[in-house]
């Protein structure tokens, strides 16, 4: 059967209880009593989701109804839903800490986070499980450990726990054969460039954020990293503008 809160017609329930009926009892019910107040309809609701889903990337996700109940016309993917969860928690992580909220309780009933991973795989913190009677149980995942963040995403498992064991073993193995590393520091690393005509002979390149890549251990000789840039650049230099592009390449199968 549908996961439900069981609101009844004219019921009242704060925002609060109504993101953690989401976030950890899956209530369908309660993501379209939201859905309505947000956008009068569950389908003017879901055509939102669609065109945020686009322009967060998700180009082969079409929604159709709130909760994500069956409907023919309703698809999505593995990966977009992987940038699902990378854009919750990168861009709105004060909501983000919902999902690993353990339990809640509404009108004195306790219910429990359906996401057994939060209680038994170190450094989760998030995020959803789903089930669907056509495509079984589903689970996108999350961990922290190390200051290394790690999403995996699968649907299609029989039961509740080959869907928590299945995504363990697939966090397990990201954790196991990949490593995170830093290529530029945004806040210390600067490049130095050569001006004609201007004030100063030599200027800074710096790149606006840190730069991250994850690399796969056994080929870690493979990749090379590189700064294209014109040099020397004429003078004036503008605060922002673009001068030079970082380049991560595999030296088998080219740039990345």
């Amino acid at each position: 059967p549908a996961s439900k809160l069981g609101l009844k017609p004219g019921e009242f329930i704060t925002v609060q209880n109504a993101i953690n009926a989401l976030a950890v009892k899956s209530a369908n019910d309660v993501a379209t009593v939201i859905a309505e107040s947000i956008s009068g309809t569950e389908i003017s609701f879901a055509k939102a989701m669609t065109k945020k889903a686009h322009s967060l990337g998700m180009k082969k996700t079409e929604f159709r109804n709130a909760s994500g109940l069956y409907n023919k016309r309703q698809k999505t993917t593995a990966k977009d839903m992987s940038i699902l969860a990378a854009a919750l928690i990168t861009k709105h992580n004060r909501y983000y800490k919902f999902f690993a909220t353990p339990s809640f309780t509404h009108k004195s009933k306790k219910y429990i986070n359906h996401n057994s991973l939060l209680r038994n795989y170190k450094g989760t913190d998030g995020i959803k499980t789903g089930y669907l009677s056509t495509e079984k149980y589903s689970l996108s995942a999350s961990i922290l450990r190390n200051k290394r963040r790690l999403i995996a995403v699968g649907s299609g498992y029989e039961t509740k726990n080959s869907r928590s064991k299945q995504t363990a073993k697939l966090l397990t193995y990201g954790i196991t054969n990949f490593d995170l590393i830093e290529i530029y520091n945004s806040s210390k690393d600067t490049i130095e460039l050569d001006v004609w005509l201007g004030k100063k002979a030599i200027i800074d390149l710096i790149v606006p954020e840190d730069v991250l890549f994850t690399l796969d251990k056994k080929n870690y000789k493979k990749y090379e990293a590189r700064v294209i840039y014109h040099n020397p650049i004429v003078a004036p230099i503008i605060k922002d503008n673009i001068y030079g592009k970082l380049i991560i390449s595999d030296t088998i199968k080219g740039d990345i």
